[in-house]
Formats: structure tokens, sequence, C-alpha cells
């Protein structure tokens, strides 16, 4: 009888560690999604917003790598001869052996600060889709822990292989970006 009581409060101790772990989990994710302050979430609210919050910095993540290229387009734009556009590496050495000294200092000068300008918002937009896909790696991660410990064996089983199918297909998106 002692020894079953014994086995009950060993019982209960884990149970109470896993439910601290899970709850500390979603007080993790909690902290992370945008939401007002005060505002009481349930667990299941925590993780809708969390998938929201995930698919917002996805979608501003695609928006930013469009407003990436279509800079990287202009810019190209820019540096190209009005007649024809030649492959990059002639362009580069136009612009070094371009004619110097025939009054179009002051041109060069607003290309080249153009040119600085866009580089400086293309290291700033990379910045940004850096510090996104950061946070969101972070929240799928805290997601996924929190789905180990709260759904059962087979449903975490099919959440897996799903993941892994869209982990495969944003690496394949991720390279054809590249």
């Amino acid at each position: 009888d002692q020894e079953k009581r014994l086995r009950r409060e060993v019982a209960n101790s884990n149970e109470r560690r896993r439910m601290q772990s899970i709850n500390a989990g979603f007080q993790s994710l909690r902290n992370l999604i945008p939401h007002g302050d005060g505002e009481k979430l349930s667990k299941a609210a925590i993780l809708q917003q969390t998938v929201g919050y995930i698919a917002a910095l996805e979608s501003e993540k695609t928006r930013l790598l469009t407003v990436n290229q279509q800079l990287h387009q202009m810019l190209q734009e820019k540096n190209a001869p009005k007649d024809q556009s030649p492959p990059p590496k002639r362009k580069k050495r136009d612009t070094e052996s371009s004619d110097e000294g025939i009054g179009m200092t002051s041109d060069l000068a607003l290309d080249e600060q153009n040119i600085v300008d866009v580089r400086r918002e293309m290291v700033s937009l990379r910045k940004a889709l850096d510090r996104e896909r950061s946070q969101r790696m972070a929240l799928e991660k805290q997601k996924c822990q929190l789905e180990e410990q709260v759904y059962p064996a087979k449903i975490r089983q099919a959440a897996s292989e799903i993941q892994a199918e869209r982990y495969q297909d944003e690496q394949w998106t991720l390279h054809q970006e590249e």
C-alpha cells in the first residue's frame, strides 16, 4: 500500500513537472507574439496567434525579397548603358574605364550616391529579413517543442512528416531565390 502511494506521488510529481514545462513553453511563445499587455490568452489562442505570426513573418520575408529583387533590378538598369545591356563583367570594365573628365562628374556623383543609397537600403532589408527569419525559426522551434509535449505520438508523427515536407519546400524556395 505504501509502495502504491509512493508510485502515485512520483507520478504526480512527474506530471506536475511536465505541465510546468508545457506552461513555460507557452509563456515563452506568448512573450514572442505581438499581443496586448495583460491580455489573457488560452493555450489554443497562443498556438493560433503563433501560427498567424509565423505566416505574417513569412509574408513579410517574401515582400522584402521582392523589394530587394526590384531594387537590384533598378540598380542593374541604372548601371546599364542606354543602348544595350552588357554582361556584368563587361559592365564593371565599362564603368572603370569610362570617359572621365568630360563634364559628367555631377551626373556620376548623383549616380554614385543613388547606388550607395540603394546598397544601404539593400543591406537594411537583408538585416530585417535575417532578423525575421531567426524570429520565425525560434517560434517554429518553440511551437514544435510544445506540440511534442501536447500532442499524442500518432499526431506528432503526422505533424513531423508535414513539417519535413514544409522544410524541404522552404529549402527549395530559398535555393530558387539564390
